[in-house]
């Protein structure tokens, strides 16, 4: 069977930033700034990519993973949901943590 897969410079870079998000959030709890936020984070970076996998084991040929993502999302999927809306928290982290350190450095 043939599969598509997404081009491994999108998912070096997907990952590189889930790291950097990780490595950011830990940083954040340790230093207890937006404690409880920063662990929601490290709990959907380390859960994203495990979450990502098992949701593409069921994908069929001529997809790759992110098509069938939005597809599984279109019918309900939970698992679907569970991925999209941690690619939202993890945004929003990136957003608040810009926007307390401009704050910080002025």
């Amino acid at each position: 069977m043939f599969y598509e897969n997404i081009p491994l410079w999108l998912l070096v870079t997907h990952y590189s930033f889930l790291f950097f998000t990780y490595l950011i959030a830990t940083s954040n709890f340790s230093r207890k700034k937006v404690k409880y936020f920063s662990l929601l984070t490290l709990i959907s970076t380390f859960t994203l990519p495990l979450a990502i996998i098992f949701q593409a084991l069921n994908r069929g040929p001529g997809l790759n993973e992110y098509e069938y993502i939005v597809i599984m999302l279109k019918s309900g999927s939970k698992l679907s949901m569970y991925i999209v809306l941690c690619h939202l928290l993890i945004l929003v982290f990136w957003v608040v943590f810009i926007s307390v350190f401009i704050r910080e450095k002025k």
